[in-house]
């Protein structure tokens, strides 16, 4: 028996970002459909050196796992989070 309909990949399934030390859980994101719902209020904190974007949880103030770039756009767009990008200094 075979089916047409394939089972969705790991990549297809939402992302789920908890806070590491309280256990908050923060948001979901589907960035391959431009899907994402906040459960609590977040800022986002660029990595001063690589330019990593991270969530920072608004109670402890831990920080999440690094997030795909393009679930970083979809904050930007959807709810005007923004964190600045790294810049080169000037020697």
């Amino acid at each position: 028996m075979s089916s047409d309909a394939e089972p969705p990949s790991l990549r297809d399934r939402p992302i789920q970002f908890v806070c590491p030390s309280c256990r908050l859980h923060l948001l979901s994101g589907a960035a391959h459909i431009d899907s994402v719902e906040m459960f609590h209020k977040v800022a986002l904190w660029a990595d001063f050196w690589t330019g990593e974007i991270r969530l920072l949880c608004p109670y402890c103030l831990g920080a999440t796992d690094v997030l795909p770039p393009r679930l970083v756009e979809l904050l930007r767009r959807r709810y005007g989070l923004d964190a600045p990008a790294p810049t080169e200094t000037r020697r």
